[in-house]
């Protein structure tokens, strides 16, 4: 493991012993006061709304089945349904078109969207360190990106294809110099041999992996450059124009989720396994411990975003930094005195 991800993985042991009482201050404000819990009032009247992940149920989403399992949705008058993921799913046109309320992206579905003139608005981002990894066997003799050249890996979606290719580009080589095979969240082709080189989020396919008792490496894609944000929630601009007071109930009440979440992991790891009972309690605890250096660093509250970094990642990609995050919710749940 490079330096850099020790020094990830320290610095999320730091962070989980410490949770969320660390109160970190956002650069942009002047304020170092920090609320943990905003006192946003209730929607006058019960609202139904619906929210879709960008994957299977799985630890990185813990914050908001958390809010659901608990009623912590329900406090705030919010009937939340949390949809299954489904391939075939177009979340960003559904937002657009008002038949989805809120989202979870990955930075290059939600970049991607925009630029082709999606009307889509990211309201914070789970994911402050970049997750994605690559996994080899110990025996395969792949070390580094260089390595991938002429192997068989895993290609999950368009979204993975993107990040295999800015890997690859690190070490001079194209989507040419690889032998793309489709996959899933089954990551059995890598435990026959039949894939070389397996893509993933690192609580999920690291610990299944290790696990299933292969002895395997993990070449992480924050080393090489890759700094996106990850796990964004995204709504339409729209919605925010039309009900203001729902889009900040819901940041509110997926925050509060958030921070209960890490303050109560056997709470969180029973109302997940409640959900999809084949997940053990082991590989649970493992993924959401390896899980927190990712998403509380210590340096921003849980949730938002570094507006300078933010804004290098978006004039990277041509997009209007300011017009397509509305953090604004998600400062008030931690600090009620901006209004």
């Amino acid at each position: 493991m490079s330096k850099r991800s020790i020094g990830l993985l320290i610095i999320g042991i730091v962070a989980f012993l410490a949770v969320i009482s660390i109160a970190p201050r956002i650069i942009q404000r002047k304020t170092s006061k920090r609320t943990q819990f905003s006192s946003v009032r209730p929607l006058d009247s019960p609202r139904k709304v619906n929210f879709m992940p960008n994957w299977f149920i799985d630890t990185e989403f813990a914050g908001y089945y958390f809010a659901k399992h608990y009623g912590i949705y329900n406090e705030y008058n919010l009937d939340a349904e949390i949809l299954n993921f489904d391939y075939s799913y177009d979340a960003p046109a559904s937002l657009s078109l008002g038949k989805l309320d809120f989202a979870v992206m990955s930075t290059s579905k939600f970049v991607t969207s925009c630029q082709m003139g999606g009307d889509l608005v990211a309201l914070l981002a789970i994911f402050q360190y970049e997750p994605s990894v690559f996994i080899v066997k110990n025996n395969s003799g792949i070390v580094k990106p260089e390595d991938f050249k002429g192997k068989r890996i895993v290609r999950k979606n368009d979204d993975w294809e993107k990040t295999i290719e800015r890997i690859l580009s690190t070490a001079g080589l194209t989507l040419g110099d690889v032998i793309l095979v489709p996959g899933g969240k089954d990551i059995s082709p890598f435990e026959t041999g039949d894939v070389d080189i397996w893509c993933g989020y690192a609580q999920d396919e690291p610990v299944e992996v290790e696990l299933a008792g292969i002895s395997a490496s993990i070449i992480y894609a924050y080393d090489y450059g890759v700094t996106d944000y990850q796990g964004l929630l995204v709504t339409s601009r729209e919605m925010i124009d039309r009900e203001p007071h729902v889009v900040e109930a819901f940041v509110s009440a997926s925050l509060r989720g958030w921070g209960e979440a890490i303050k109560n992991p056997e709470a969180t790891i029973q109302a997940m396994q409640d959900l999809d009972t084949t997940m053990t309690i082991t590989y649970l605890r493992k993924s959401f411990n390896k899980i927190i250096p990712f998403i509380h660093g210590g340096e921003m509250p849980v949730g938002l975003v570094d507006l300078n970094r933010w804004h290098k990642l978006m004039i990277e990609n041509n997009l209007p930094a300011e017009d397509i995050l509305r953090q604004e919710f998600a400062e008030r749940f931690y600090y009620p005195e901006i209004q």
